[in-house]
């Protein structure tokens, strides 16, 4: 496409990669080689928290400041000036933006014809709309494009990353708590906007200083952050799961939205969401613990009395490298190994099924010829998979793992305590959130 708008325009198409990078110093390298931006939330559940999510942020800054590798670098009278990287743009039409114009155009007004009606048609479209876009901001960096330059791709990233800082001041000026941001989304929320409308003077400020389009994803009943294992105190940037009233969940990070997860862990897990999806109130979550724990116990029991299907125990992980480099086998190497030994071919990339084993290997290989004994199931291990699926979900909303893992692992009962935890639910809505780190990635 790229081609054809050259061609169309008269341009020349060179036939290798012009590259021509414009030279840094050290602070304008400081400034320009980094990513999308990205804020560490506070782990907790939060009340009505809604998504704003700058529509095709990448290829529409493209669009509106004119970046392409012929119009970054320019030394022009009238060309706008980034002083931080040392870079001037062109004010005239570059090729990039004159491809993707009508693209990132016709995506924005489908994804918004798409919030009054459900069109399968219209949602294949903007999703084929939003994959090209995506490829020419990645191509604009990537090191054999033809019409590619890095200081291009550079400027793209910085600029989203003010803008995503401008969008954030806004919001806080409108009396919103920001609790996260994603590259082109905040998370915000305030106590009396729940609905979408509640939104809109908000959107339309934002979009008048950075004449980007955004949108509401979504309001979310409530969202919980989850927080590192390494670090209860610190959160995990992509690892959350949110509320709509409609019931459905949005769900980043989970074991149940991760490929290694075995099948029985992953659907107690979605069990456990179920669950709280019984209730709007964030407040009032734990009084749905003696279900949710009643049930993790059920499926622990199904596990001792080996009444789970093997297929739900398979674990399915990729060779991340040639087996003869593994110093140490992990599992899936160990797994791997059984297969080349009965003759089959392995390769860095393969995706190895195997099971965990009360054997000398710890591991057994799915496609082994002989048939599997049922009773080499290493339940322990799966027992303690499940805990930590259990402990996702649990932990952001008050439960420690060391109170879960008793009332999960120990002969006492399995009931809460009343009140233990209510303390811990009522979450710093509006808390100080200068501790909050920001990370480029």
């Amino acid at each position: 496409m790229q081609t054809l708008t050259a061609l169309k325009r008269n341009i020349l198409v060179p036939y290798q990669q012009q590259k021509g990078e414009v030279p840094k110093t050290y602070n304008q390298l400081l400034v320009s080689d980094r990513g999308g931006l990205v804020f560490e939330p506070l782990p907790g559940v939060f009340p009505n928290v809604a998504i704003i999510d700058f529509m095709s942020m990448y290829p529409s800054i493209i669009v509106e400041y004119n970046i392409s590798p012929e119009t970054v670098g320019v030394e022009e009278a009238n060309a706008f000036e980034i002083a931080e990287m040392g870079l001037k743009i062109s004010s005239h039409e570059g090729l990039i933006p004159a491809t993707l114009r009508p693209m990132v155009e016709k995506r924005v007004r489908i994804k918004r014809l798409l919030k009054k009606m459900n069109d399968p048609h219209y949602k294949a479209i903007k999703n084929a709309l939003k994959w090209l876009c995506v490829v020419a901001y990645g191509r604009l960096g990537f090191a054999n494009s033809t019409f590619g330059r890095i200081n291009s791709h550079e400027v793209v990233s910085f600029i989203g990353r003010k803008m995503l800082l401008k969008a954030k001041e806004i919001a806080e000026e409108h009396g919103f708590t920001v609790i996260h941001a994603y590259v082109d989304s905040l998370f915000i929320c305030r106590a009396d906007a729940t609905k979408e409308e509640d939104f809109q003077s908000l959107l339309d400020e934002i979009e008048g200083e950075t004449k980007l389009p955004i949108e509401v994803e979504a309001v979310y009943a409530w969202m919980a952050f989850v927080s590192s294992r390494q670090n209860p105190n610190l959160s995990v940037a992509n690892r959350f799961f949110g509320l709509q009233p409609d019931g459905e969940y949005k769900v980043r990070g989970l074991a149940s939205r991760r490929e290694d997860a075995p099948l029985f862990v992953a659907h107690a897990q979605l069990q456990v969401l179920q669950i709280l999806a019984k209730e709007k109130d964030s407040g009032q979550l734990a009084s749905l613990f003696p279900e949710v724990l009643n049930m993790l116990q059920g499926r622990m029991s199904a596990l001792s009395n080996r009444k789970v299907p093997v297929k739900e125990l398979l674990i399915t992980q990729t060779l991340s490298r040639e087996l003869s480099e593994y110093k140490t086998p992990s599992p899936v190497a160990r797994a791997a190994g059984q297969l080349q030994a009965i003759g089959k071919n392995i390769r860095m990339g393969q995706r190895i099924q195997f099971l965990y084993t009360r054997t000398k290997q710890g591991v057994c290989a799915w496609d082994l010829p002989e048939p599997f004994n049922p009773a080499l199931i290493d339940t322990a291990r799966y027992k303690e998979l499940l805990f930590r699926a259990a402990d996702e979900v649990l932990q952001p909303l008050g439960v420690t793992e060391n109170v879960l893992r008793n009332w999960l692992f120990s002969e006492a009962s399995y009931l809460v305590p009343p009140g233990l935890l209510h303390h811990r639910l009522e979450m710093p809505l509006f808390a100080d959130l200068k501790r909050v780190r920001v990370e480029m990635v």
